[in-house]
């Protein structure tokens, strides 16, 4: 596309704004758009910036793989794109022969109803931060959320696990005392505590917005 190479040869933006808008500050996210890192082969992992949208009857996707110079741009009618059609287009690019990407084993997002538009490793961008199991008991119970479905966390092993209603579990990550990601789809949490220390509610980050549910349980 034309304007993918006036975007990406600074036509359109300088150097600076370029790279600041492909510098996450908020979860995986630039300025518009979702930026991080995927492995098809198991081993070297591409740099990539992406961003999709749906409306009634169509949606699209495009993501730009920053090593290498490629474009993918899907159009599809109907109220999502086929499944990880990305990974399996990004392969042939590569000249990657495997059947499956590696690190691409989830094509329903935990904590989305959805599939995730491409999926980043969390891991390599936030910093290690570790909690006791004590201090995982505090999270635990169930939040309703705004659409009235309901996140249940509980521990398994030394980890939060987060379910959410009608989905499979997934495990979370520390990042601070209260703020948590997950390695299956780029998504935050932070749990939130009245004046008296007590976890309240639950702040969920995702795709550039956030919601809120309250702890009933």
């Amino acid at each position: 596309m034309i304007w993918d190479r006036a975007l990406f040869s600074n036509t359109l933006l300088s150097a600076e704004l370029s790279q600041k808008m492909m510098t996450a500050n908020l979860g995986h996210y630039g300025y518009g758009v979702k930026t991080g890192a995927v492995s098809l082969d198991g081993q070297q992992a591409i740099k990539f910036v992406a961003h999709g949208g749906q409306i009634f009857g169509f949606s699209n996707f495009m993501v730009h793989f920053v090593d290498g110079n490629n474009l993918i741009v899907l159009l599809c009618n109907g109220g999502s794109r086929p499944k990880r059609a990305h990974l399996e287009i990004a392969k042939i690019l590569y000249g990657i022969s495997d059947d499956e990407p590696h690190g691409s084993e989830h094509s329903e997002a935990a904590f989305s109803g959805q599939d995730s538009e491409i999926d980043a490793d969390p891991n390599g961008e936030n910093p290690s931060f570790q909690l006791s199991t004590e201090a995982l008991e505090a999270f635990v119970g169930t939040y309703q959320m705004p659409d009235g479905k309901t996140l249940t966390f509980s521990i398994q092993g030394d980890h939060l696990v987060g379910k959410p209603s009608g989905q499979r579990p997934a495990e979370l990550f520390p990042l601070s005392p209260n703020r948590f990601f997950l390695k299956v789809v780029a998504a935050e949490l932070e749990f939130n505590t009245n004046s008296q220390g007590q976890v309240e509610s639950v702040t969920f980050f995702q795709k550039g917005r956030s919601r809120t549910g309250k702890r009933i349980q």
